[in-house]
């Protein structure tokens, strides 16, 4: 009897190397690291928007360089923010106000971002999503009932606070 060898998606195949990739560049705190986060994040985004899913893959391999980045020096609430911020996207996936993937992808995305960003990250998120959507829907191209995909707003979000978050943190906080 001969074995066949487990097939595995494309996707979960260059977003394991990818991983493999981003963990060791976070470890060494290499300024690439930043670049692999990014691709990452723009290949979920990708496979999301083409498909409506997100593969696993990406979500690990962001797991991998993120909690590679958070030993070399991150802090306990750096790690509570990516957990709190996975769990209330569970929540949302679970009442179908988000899609199954999103929880993983932003929770592992998380990790390489202090708390400050995480915080940032999520609202970016959100209000792009949200602006997108009522724009998508003002224009009827949308009904209140399509799905819209997450990840790209996720991704653009997820890049503006690991390359900006420290100064938009300092900016926001100048405001009060």
């Amino acid at each position: 009897m001969t074995r066949r060898l487990l097939r595995c998606p494309v996707p979960v195949l260059a977003a394991a190397a990818a991983g493999l990739l981003a963990a060791v560049l976070s470890a060494v705190r290499s300024p690439w690291s930043g670049a692999v986060f990014v691709l990452l994040l723009a290949g979920a985004a990708w496979e999301d928007g083409r498909t409506g899913y997100i593969s696993d893959g990406w979500s690990l391999a962001l797991a991998a360089g993120g909690l590679s980045r958070w030993m070399t020096g991150g802090s306990w609430p750096d790690l509570f923010a990516a957990g709190l911020l996975f769990l209330i996207l569970c929540v949302l996936a679970r009442c179908g106000a988000a899609g199954g993937g999103d929880a993983p992808l932003a929770g592992a995305a998380a990790l390489w971002l202090p708390w400050e960003g995480t915080l940032l990250f999520a609202w970016g998120a959100c209000v792009l999503g949200g602006l997108a959507g009522a724009a998508l829907l003002l224009t009827k191209r949308k009904r209140l009932r399509d799905d819209l995909p997450f990840a790209p707003f996720l991704c653009l979000s997820g890049g503006a606070a690991y390359v900006w978050g420290e100064s938009l943190w300092t900016a926001w906080l100048s405001l009060w």
